[in-house]
């Protein structure tokens, strides 16, 4: 087993490095003055089973080319087997067609990446988890829910503690956590226009006194975070805390969090954002790193 870093997360590949008590394979990455992207594999990758580490997020396009020409560089190397592992899989909120003649992008990527003969795809709380119909090779999508509710037994009470999705779409992920913790969940109807992406929410469900959660998958821009805290404020909550998976955090959102009635986000290190804790003393993170080593060790 072989462990291999792309540049969008090297902090989060030397943790599963460490927890795997492997070292990272050596490769050196050039960027022409044109940004072509040139990837060379110092190690011998011969016979091994290879496991790189690449999420496509921010700048999304460039981490995602660099993970197609990464996979392409270890295939000439003639491993066992080529799993990529997507902390955060970028393009996967782009799902099916909203409007006639529009992209259906993560079904574009999913070919894409089949194309480099990659054998399994691990990824972690996929936006749409239906996408995986357009991949032919096993793709495993792995729930942060475990280390959340490991978190929230020990950081919180119990005791009138309720678990909130911000929308429809989160639903069942809520009711999952909610069911392990033994408590209440709710959910918020949102109703997002479509072509500004401003979005309104009802809450049809008592919250007094309540102490409540936030689960969600991504926060980008922050607005269906912070609005549904302010709403849930409103309604009689004592406070409102958020479990997030991927922190985006696009523009002004860390500045929003922090204006917000939000006590407190955690998210995880799916992306690699090294001054964020700083900016905003409302956020915390959690490691998936042990996760993903677990899953990883399991493979090899």
């Amino acid at each position: 087993m072989k462990i291999l870093s792309g540049n969008s997360n090297k902090p989060l590949a030397e943790k599963i490095a460490s927890f795997l008590s492997v070292p990272l394979v050596r490769a050196s990455l050039k960027t022409f003055p044109d940004k072509e992207i040139f990837v060379e594999i110092v190690d011998d990758l011969k016979g091994e089973d290879i496991f790189l580490i690449q999420s496509t997020s921010f700048p999304v396009n460039d981490n995602f080319m660099e993970l197609l020409i990464t996979l392409n560089a270890i295939k000439q190397g003639s491993p066992r087997s080529i799993t990529v592992v997507i902390p955060y899989y970028g393009y996967a909120r782009q799902d099916r067609l909203i409007i006639p003649q529009s992209s259906i992008a993560a079904e574009l990527t999913a070919h894409l990446l089949q194309a480099t003969d990659v054998n399994r795809i691990i990824t972690v709380d996929l936006h749409a988890p239906h996408i995986k119909k357009y991949f032919t090779i096993p793709i495993d999508n792995l729930s942060m829910a475990p280390v959340f509710r490991e978190d929230i037994l020990a950081s919180h009470s119990l005791e009138n503690l309720l678990i909130v999705s911000p929308d429809a779409g989160g639903h069942e992920r809520a009711q999952m956590l909610a069911h392990s913790l033994n408590v209440k969940a709710i959910t918020l109807f949102k109703d997002r226009d479509e072509i500004t992406g401003t979005c309104t929410m009802k809450l049809e469900t008592s919250v007094i006194d309540q102490n409540c959660i936030i689960i969600d998958d991504i926060v980008d821009t922050g607005e269906t975070l912070c609005k549904a805290a302010e709403l849930l404020m409103q309604k009689g909550a004592t406070s409102v805390r958020a479990y997030c998976t991927h922190a985006i955090l696009s523009g002004s959102t860390l500045e929003k969090i922090t204006l917000s009635p939000l006590q407190e986000v955690v998210c995880t290190d799916s992306i690699f954002l090294p001054l964020s804790e700083k900016q905003c003393v409302k956020l915390r993170k959690l490691s998936m790193a042990p996760l993903l080593a677990t899953t990883i060790h399991s493979y090899a």
